[in-house]
């Protein structure tokens, strides 16, 4: 271990249950049995418990705050987004207020088509990927001077 990085693991597990049992899983190596003990603090206080307590009784976060419901708008703090941030906590999946959020998002959300929509502005939730690129990604804009992108990824020394 370099010098320095024990002070640093010692002031990472000092932190927040969402960033100590990664610590622990994935820096200090400590049995599995230890890290899913520290990760199911996640619900009982820090950041994960604090993003719980702000869930509304509909089941989702920001609800008035947008048409949608809260369920992807406002961005960063909607519904969508606030799971997001639980799951990179690591907030369990039988989390009981993530189950009822997740219900929310697909009872309001899911399509005939099988897409996900929560905004009333998309007539089709599909998504048209075009093969092969346009050259100009955006016409009317030129490309940044300089030299062209490197088409190969292959590492040169």
């Amino acid at each position: 271990m370099a010098a320095g990085t024990g002070r640093v693991i010692q002031w990472l597990l000092a932190g927040d249950p969402a960033v100590r049992w990664q610590v622990l899983r994935d820096l200090v190596g400590a049995p599995e049995r230890a890290a899913e003990r520290e990760r199911r603090n996640v619900a009982r206080e820090g950041w994960g418990v604090r993003l719980l307590a702000r869930q509304d009784h509909e089941g989702t976060w920001a609800g008035g705050l947008s048409s949608d419901g809260g369920l992807y708008s406002p961005k960063w703090i909607s519904t969508t987004y606030t799971m997001l941030m639980l799951r990179d906590f690591g907030l369990s999946a039988n989390n009981r207020q993530a189950r009822r959020a997740c219900a929310r998002l697909i009872e309001r959300g899911l399509q005939r088509d099988g897409g996900i929509n929560y905004g009333v502005w998309a007539k089709w939730t599909g998504v048209a990927l075009r093969y092969p690129p346009r050259s100009r990604p955006f016409p009317g804009r030129q490309r940044a001077s300089g030299p062209a992108p490197r088409r190969s990824y292959r590492h040169r020394p």
